[in-house]
């Protein structure tokens, strides 16, 4: 009896060993076209900073839509958020372009998804970041993808370059 349950216990053990290991990935539940209409929401948020207009961000926000800023700005709404778009693209210089790309699409479910990518910014202010990391959550409403959540990471690698090239250049001899 022992030994006849003990190659059915090994195939167990190698079942769950097998469904709980991280190579174990949830198929994707998106379809082709689910995934194009979330990566162009990078899209429609380039084109609103490089054209300093917010339509067309107002056109893929969720009405709960919740952004939280690299210096920890929480905000609620989106029209809480496109309030907020506005009032910083009204200081913005005018040659203000941005460049986004969605690096990844990971459907969640048939209606949620994450994305994150890069991107690149030009004719912005001196000291300001140029460039950065995204990512955000997107659920299918109807047959439209609405961004519900996002997070941005400025990357200040060359502002900190710039202040250690300074504070070496300040820095006493010997010391």
């Amino acid at each position: 009896m022992r030994i006849r349950s003990l190659p059915l216990f090994a195939l167990a053990a190698a079942l769950a060993t097998a469904a709980c290991s991280p190579s174990a990935a949830a198929p994707s539940t998106g379809t082709p076209a689910d995934e194009a209409q979330v990566r162009t929401l990078a899209t429609a948020w380039s084109t609103a900073f490089s054209t300093h207009v917010t339509k067309p961000v107002a056109a893929v926000l969720a009405d709960d839509y919740q952004d939280v800023t690299p210096m920890g700005v929480h905000t609620q709404g989106a029209k809480a958020m496109l309030d907020g778009m506005t009032k910083g693209m009204a200081m913005m210089p005018p040659g203000v372009q941005m460049g986004a790309t969605t690096t990844y699409v990971r459907f969640l479910s048939d209606k949620a998804a994450v994305a994150g990518g890069t991107y690149s910014m030009t004719g912005g202010m001196a000291g300001m970041p140029s460039k950065g990391a995204w990512m955000g959550v997107a659920v299918k409403q109807d047959s439209t993808w609405k961004m519900v959540a996002s997070l941005g990471a400025d990357d200040t690698s060359d502002m900190m370059a710039a202040a250690m090239a300074a504070a070496a250049k300040t820095k006493p001899k010997g010391k």
